[in-house]
C-alpha cells in the first residue's frame, strides 16, 4: 500500500509538473513566437503607429485592401479583421489595438450581427491564450463559467483547444511560419461565384449595444477617430439603418454594389468586388 501510494504521489507530481511545463511553454510562443492570427500581429506589431485599421468579420476581411489604399493616398494601415469577429470581438481587437498602437483611424464593419452580445466560439480562440492578463480575462469572465477553469488550471485550454491552439500551432510558431495575410496586409482576397439568387433577409432589435459604447468611449478617451460602416450584401433585406441612431460616422454600403459576378456568396464580394468596394472606400475617407 505505501509503494502505491508513493507511485501515486510521483505521478501525480510528474503530471502536475508537465502541466506547468506545457502551460509555460505554449504561453511564451503566443506571447513571443511568430504571429499565426491577427491577435499575436497586433501584439507584436512592430511598428508604433499606424494611419488606420480595419477592424471587422470576414466581410471586412475579404473586403478592404489596405495595400490598394496605400498605392492610392500613401495612408499606411492594416486589416486587422477576422472570420466570426462580432461586437464583443471587435471591443476587445479594439483595446488590443489602442493599447499597441498609436493609431488615427479605426473603421468597424458592422452588419445583421450588431445585436450579438455573447464571444462567438470560434472568434475566441485567438484569445484564450491570453486569459491569464487580467484585461483579457476581465472581458471574459462574466460570459462562461468554463473561462475561470481555463485561467486557473495550467495547460487546460491548450488541451481544450489543441486542434486550434495546440501543438502543431506552436510549432509553426516557433519555427516562424507566417499565415498568408501577412501578404496582403491583412486582407485576404477569396474567388468563387455566387450561386443562389435568394433575398439575404435580417431584421435588427432597436436597441444600443453596450460593446459598441465600450469602443467608442476608448476611442474618445486616446482621441482616435473612429467610423462605423456595413460592407455591400447582395439583395439584403432589413432596417440596418437603426444602426445610424446608435453609431456615429455610420455608412451603410448595403446596395453599393449589386452585381452577381462581383460576388461570391450573397455576404462577401470576391477579390474583383473587394477591389472595387476599397475604391469607394477610399474615396469616401481618404481623399476627401
Amino acid at each position: 500500500m505505501k509503494r502505491f501510494i508513493i507511485y501515486v504521489t510521483i505521478l501525480i507530481v510528474i503530471v502536475v509538473s508537465l502541466q506547468y511545463l506545457g502551460e509555460y511553454t505554449y504561453t511564451y510562443v503566443y506571447n513571443h513566437g511568430s504571429p499565426r492570427n491577427k491577435v499575436m500581429w497586433v501584439r507584436d506589431i512592430g511598428t508604433d503607429s499606424l494611419d488606420y485599421v480595419v477592424i471587422g468579420n470576414s466581410r471586412s476581411n475579404y473586403h478592404i485592401n489596405p495595400v490598394l489604399i496605400e498605392r492610392e493616398t500613401g495612408e499606411k494601415g492594416l486589416n486587422l479583421a477576422y472570420v466570426n469577429s462580432y461586437p464583443f470581438e471587435l471591443k476587445l481587437m479594439t483595446l488590443e489595438v489602442l493599447k499597441n498602437i498609436k493609431v488615427r483611424k479605426i473603421f468597424i464593419q458592422v452588419d445583421y450581427t450588431y445585436n450579438m452580445e455573447i464571444p462567438d466560439k470560434m472568434a475566441q480562440f485567438p484569445w484564450i491564450p491570453y486569459l491569464k492578463e487580467k484585461s483579457i480575462y476581465s472581458q471574459y469572465e462574466n460570459q462562461d463559467s468554463q473561462y475561470k477553469f481555463f485561467r486557473w488550471i495550467p495547460f487546460y485550454r491548450y488541451q481544450y483547444y489543441e486542434s486550434e491552439l495546440g501543438f502543431r500551432n506552436v510549432v509553426l510558431s516557433m519555427l516562424g511560419k507566417k499565415p498568408n495575410f501577412y501578404e496582403n496586409q491583412g486582407f485576404k482576397p477569396i474567388h468563387g461565384e455566387l450561386q443562389k439568387l435568394d433575398v439575404f433577409e435580417h431584421y435588427l432589435i432597436e436597441k444600443e449595444n453596450i460593446f459598441f459604447a465600450d469602443i467608442l468611449d476608448a476611442c474618445s478617451n486616446l482621441n482616435t477617430e473612429v467610423y462605423f460602416f456595413t460592407a455591400p450584401i447582395f439583395q439584403f433585406k432589413g432596417n440596418l439603418d437603426i444602426m445610424e441612431r446608435w453609431l456615429p460616422n455610420y455608412n451603410n454600403y448595403t446596395e453599393l454594389i449589386q452585381e452577381r459576378s462581383l460576388f461570391s456568396d450573397p455576404v462577401h464580394l470576391k477579390e474583383e468586388g473587394a477591389n472595387l468596394f476599397t475604391h469607394q472606400f477610399i474615396e469616401d475617407y481618404f481623399t476627401k
